[in-house]
């Protein structure tokens, strides 16, 4: 908080640590959205689209308060730096870079960084608020391990695409290319063999940064294959409710029940309860595939919302790794609860 001009205060260090400061002449944007203040901080604007830019932030802003119901702050920013990789959310704001200019080579590489922004800006709610417990208050001293990491950013990198789809911003079929992705990346790779998908997140610390040619193939990314989970757990929940409960409500369960009423990160067996919940029944089998090595049962799941997978070869059949499509696809309905719940999934009219 500011208490005058160039002077501010944090009521502790947490708070501190998780304010960014970004000194240069970047271009400022300020606006009113959903009655908070919005800020833009663009390091490179060449190219910007400013209306265009703005009206697409608001129906982002909007479409993610729709599906949580409540916004945790006063005033948010945008900190868009320079060229670079990857981004960090903070409690008030992102720090992301950028690709250098708003000159996009294409539609689709636009929508890729409006995901991208999407993404940090859910992580306001997944991870800053709805959080494993092991993730706050933090010991600086050392390393804070958790099994739940598939959760904090896997279902992230899941909401970003359902968060730009109720905005208007990508049609069902991209929600579908952008998921498929994922799954291709997990199973046309060994490594889906040697890690379970809990491990992951447990041993980040010790290869997350290490790209050599044994960790790609004998590791996997909570990036990757925590979205997939994320959408079997989705189908699952419909399904076992009738269509009545979804993903959303475990989102909106945590969020009211340990962050607002509790003020604390949840456990792993208070996240699967939460699952339970809005289920109606433990979902033993897909906690088992967080827990195991290898394949869920795709086609077991993902026929509930009259989906399936495109497994054609994808490269020469003869390669010892035959590498295969992976592409969700639609088919025809076995029978009506089917059909609601991939509509209602991917809203589709």
């Amino acid at each position: 908080a500011e208490v005058d001009q160039g002077k501010f205060y944090a009521p502790n260090f947490d708070v501190l640590y998780d304010s960014p400061l970004y000194l240069g002449n970047q271009k400022i944007i300020e606006f009113q959205e959903l009655e908070k203040k919005i800020t833009l901080s663009i390091a490179t604007p060449e190219g910007l689209d400013q209306k265009k830019f703005v009206d697409d932030l608001r129906k982002i802003l909007r479409s993610t308060t729709k599906l949580m119901q409540h916004i945790p702050f006063n005033d948010y920013t945008f900190i868009m730096m320079e060229p670079g990789g990857g981004g960090l959310e903070h409690w008030n704001s992102q720090a992301v870079f950028t690709y250098g200019s708003f000159n996009f080579e294409n539609d689709r590489a636009y929508k890729r960084f409006l995901n991208f922004l999407t993404h940090e800006y859910f992580h306001l709610y997944n991870v800053k608020a709805i959080r494993p417990i092991e993730l706050g208050p933090f010991d600086y001293s050392q390393e804070n391990y958790t099994t739940m990491l598939w959760v904090a950013e896997g279902f992230t990198v899941y909401y970003e695409y359902l968060i730009m789809r109720n905005a208007g911003l990508l049609t069902a079929n991209e929600v579908l290319e952008f998921l498929s992705s994922h799954i291709k990346a997990i199973e046309n790779k060994s490594g889906k063999d040697h890690m379970s998908l809990e491990r992951s997140s447990f041993d980040v610390w010790n290869y997350f940064l290490n790209n050599d040619a044994i960790s790609a193939e004998t590791t996997i990314s909570y990036y990757q294959k925590g979205p997939v989970m994320a959408l079997l757990l989705d189908i699952a929940i419909r399904n076992e409710s009738d269509n009545e409960n979804s993903l959303d409500d475990v989102m909106r369960y945590l969020y009211e029940e340990f962050y607002r009423k509790q003020g604390r990160g949840y456990t792993e067996n208070e996240f699967w309860d939460s699952v339970t919940k809005m289920a109606g029944k433990p979902q033993e089998e897909l906690r088992k595939y967080v827990e195991s090595t290898g394949s869920p049962d795709y086609e077991k799941y993902l026929k509930l919302a009259a989906l399936s997978l495109d497994r054609s070869s994808a490269d020469d059949e003869k390669t010892e790794l035959v590498e295969k499509q992976y592409d969700l696809i639609k088919v025809v309905p076995e029978n009506d609860l089917q059909l609601k719940i991939r509509k209602s999934l991917l809203q589709e009219n």
